[in-house]
C-alpha cells in the first residue's frame, strides 16, 4: 500500500514508525506524511511504541508537543484482535474500503488504521485548543470532559481494547469479578462486540474514523 507523499517531507517521519513498519510490514510512515496534508498542525505530536496497549492518543495540558500517539508493534496484538472477533467489527468499514482500492487488508493495514485514527484524535485536540482561544490547558480540560461523558455510556465502561487486556490478564481480578457475576465466555464475546459497536458510534470515535478513512481513500496498491 502506498500513499501520495509531498516532495521533501520524508524527514519528518517519527523514528518509531520505521520500526513499526519493519515489524508489521506496514506503511505507517507514508500514512503519517499523508495525514499531515490533511492536518498539518498535528506534526508536533510524539509517536511512540508500546507493546502493553492498543493504539491510543494521550493529550497533555501543555499542548500537542507533549501529547503522544502510542502504537503497538507486536504482531500478536493484532492477531489477538482477529481471534477475539474485535477486528471483524472494528475494521469492517476500513476492510471494505481497502478492498475497493484493491488492497488486501492484513496486520500492516490494521496498524495504518490505528495510526490514522489516533491522528484524528490529535486533530480533534487541536480543535479543542482553538476552541479555548489557544489555551492548551483549557483545551485539554474540554477534551477530557467530553471524552469522559462519552465513554461512560459504554456497556463495559471504557474502550474494548482496555477491557480485553484486563480480561486476558485478569487485571486486579477483573475476569474473576465478571465470572462471579455470571459472565460466561460466550456472554463476554457478546459484550465486547456490543461495546465495540457502541464505541465506534461515539462522536469523537466516528470523527476519528472519518479522518482515517479520508486518508486511506488516497492510498493505492503497492
Amino acid at each position: 500500500m502506498m500513499f501520495p507523499v509531498a516532495q521533501g517531507r520524508e524527514a519528518i517521519v517519527p523514528p518509531a514508525l520505521a520500526e513499526l513498519d519493519e515489524r508489521l510490514g506496514a506503511n505507517t510512515s507514508q500514512a503519517y506524511i499523508a495525514a499531515l496534508s490533511f492536518a498539518p498542525n498535528i506534526s508536533g505530536v510524539q509517536v511512540v511504541l508500546n507493546e502493553s496497549l492498543g493504539a491510543h492518543f494521550v493529550s497533555h495540558p501543555y499542548g500537542l508537543e507533549y501529547s503522544k500517539i502510542s502504537l503497538n508493534p507486536d504482531p500478536e496484538h493484532y492477531r489477538e484482535q482477529i481471534r477475539s472477533g474485535v477486528a471483524k467489527t472494528r475494521f469492517a468499514e476500513f476492510s471494505g474500503l481497502y478492498r475497493q482500492l484493491g488492497i488486501r487488508p492484513g496486520l500492516g493495514e490494521m496498524a495504518v488504521v490505528g495510526l490514522l485514527h489516533e491522528a484524528g484524535h490529535a486533530d480533534q485536540f487541536t480543535r479543542h485548543i482553538a476552541q479555548a482561544a489557544g489555551q492548551a490547558a483549557l483545551g485539554f480540560d474540554l477534551r477530557r470532559a467530553a471524552r469522559l461523558k462519552e465513554v461512560q455510556t459504554l456497556p463495559l465502561g471504557g474502550p474494548t481494547s482496555i477491557a480485553l487486556t484486563a480480561w486476558n490478564n485478569n487485571t486486579e481480578g477483573y475476569r474473576d469479578k465478571l465470572i462471579a457475576q455470571g459472565i460466561t465466555d460466550e456472554r463476554w464475546q457478546e459484550l465486547t462486540e456490543k461495546n465495540t459497536r457502541t464505541y465506534m458510534k461515539l462522536p469523537s470515535e466516528s470523527g476519528a474514523d472519518q479522518f482515517a478513512l479520508s486518508i486511506i481513500a488516497t492510498a493505492r496498491p503497492s
